[in-house]
């Protein structure tokens, strides 16, 4: 039995038009808070490395207390959404050398985050469902031509 297709929701790709509305935004602060949660326990610090417009996603590190980077935290800016770097991602690129999930990767689970793994990035467009995008979305991913789930989800597009 072949597994269902990966379904993702209206504002993956972070466009919307006068018919469909804006998009829910995600509280930077809930972000924040997700962040500071992971980062107690190992004593690590948190900073704001946001790439900004037209990133469909924030950034933040972790650093362990003797400056090492732990990871860094990747959040879309309209889904529950997070996938953990060890980099933040080149510009133009979407996240790579994705951290294999560490087990307070779960803190981020607590807080309604969904924690995407590297093998569901790289999963091809063909096999993700995008029915649930509107018109408008539909158009900047046929406009782009992401290859995979993670260049869909975080991208630069303007």
């Amino acid at each position: 039995m072949s597994e269902s297709p990966i379904r993702v929701e209206r504002g993956a790709t972070g466009f919307w038009d006068r018919r469909t509305g804006p998009l829910p935004t995600l509280d930077p602060a809930r972000v924040r808070q997700a962040c500071w949660a992971a980062a107690a326990p190992m004593r690590a610090t948190t900073s704001d490395v946001s790439p900004g417009y037209p990133a469909s996603f924030t950034c933040t590190e972790l650093r362990a207390s003797d400056g090492r980077l732990t990871a860094v935290v990747v959040a879309h800016l309209h889904l529950p959404l997070i996938t953990l770097a060890c980099v933040p991602p080149a510009f133009g690129g979407p996240p790579t050398a994705i951290v294999p999930q560490p087990a307070w990767a779960e803190v981020f689970e607590a807080f309604d985050f969904a924690v995407l793994d590297d093998a569901m990035l790289r999963t091809p467009l063909a096999q993700v469902d995008l029915s649930a995008l509107p018109a408008v979305e539909r158009e900047q991913a046929r406009q782009w031509k992401p290859a995979t789930l993670g260049d869909l989800l975080f991208n630069w597009w303007d």
